[in-house]
């Protein structure tokens, strides 16, 4: 048996879980001295945050009888949960006072850490502690293995996007504002508000047409090309300026834009 813990006047009996050091939701409490419940709470809160079998974990009236963890939660309790070091970390977020941190730091270090020497090896010569052995290494596989599926499909997600964005940062070459709402997939008026919004053009009082920020050029976002071209009215030459987009601001916009936009075009869309 594990010897207890004193954190914050509070006697804790540690608690392992397939090879974890946990804790109860009610442990949380007390340690903390926050009103029963109070741990439950964030965890509604907070769930869609938090993996189940790496933050947290949920078991059954039958996991707290097998699994020896009867003194963990009172009797004939039908669902328990549990906490990983990380879960607590998540959930105690929320407590912001100077005890909290006192006692997370506590926590981590002399309830968390130990998790891996408190662990002892299954007794071979009973044959109900090796299937509970087997069980859970099994249940490790099969949790571990979900993960890795979980993160594989979500890196094939981002796969098309990321090659997007690689190929057009790469790219030479730059694109006129309506080139590149185009290339955005976004209307050019959205763009041009988005471009004001967030300082990257400027338009002068009594002039036609926009101004890139000093800043931006220098970054490499965008660019000026100059022009001449002949007055109609009083034909003399002038000298137009037009801001362009350079690969690297596609980029960015991309991401200022959001998801939605998808990433940028093919690299044939870029114009010298």
């Amino acid at each position: 048996m594990s010897a207890l813990i004193n954190i914050n006047g509070v006697t804790l009996a540690p608690i392992n879980f397939r090879g974890a050091r946990v804790m109860t939701l009610a442990m949380m409490d007390a340690v903390h001295k926050r009103p029963d419940g109070t741990a439950r709470r964030n965890l509604n809160e907070n769930k869609a945050r938090l993996i189940e079998g790496e933050d947290f974990y949920e078991v059954t009236a039958d996991e707290i009888r097998t699994q020896s963890l009867g003194d963990a939660f009172a009797a004939r309790t039908a669902k328990g949960t549990l906490l990983a070091e990380t879960g607590y970390s998540m959930l105690v977020k929320s407590f912001t006072d100077d005890l909290a941190w006192e006692v997370q730091r506590q926590l981590v270090r002399s309830y968390f850490k130990p998790a891996l020497a408190a662990v002892t090896a299954p007794d071979f010569s009973d044959p109900i502690a090796m299937a509970r052995a087997w069980a859970d290494a099994k249940q490790a596989e099969r949790d571990e293995a979900a993960r890795a599926a979980q993160l594989e499909n979500r890196v094939k997600e981002l796969a098309p996007a990321a090659a997007g964005f690689e190929r057009i940062a790469s790219a030479s070459g730059s694109l006129c504002i309506t080139d590149a709402a185009k290339n955005l997939q976004t209307g050019p008026k959205r763009l041009i508000d988005l471009l004001l919004q967030q300082k990257w053009i400027y338009t002068r009082p009594g002039k036609r047409g926009y101004l890139a920020y000093q800043d931006k050029i220098q970054a490499g976002h965008l660019t000026h090309k100059q022009s001449v071209y002949e007055d109609p009215k009083t034909y003399e030459q002038k000298v137009s300026d037009q801001v362009r987009v350079t690969p690297l601001g596609l980029t960015k916009l991309a991401l200022l834009l959001g998801p939605e936009t998808g990433p940028p075009g093919p690299r044939s869309a870029l114009m010298t």
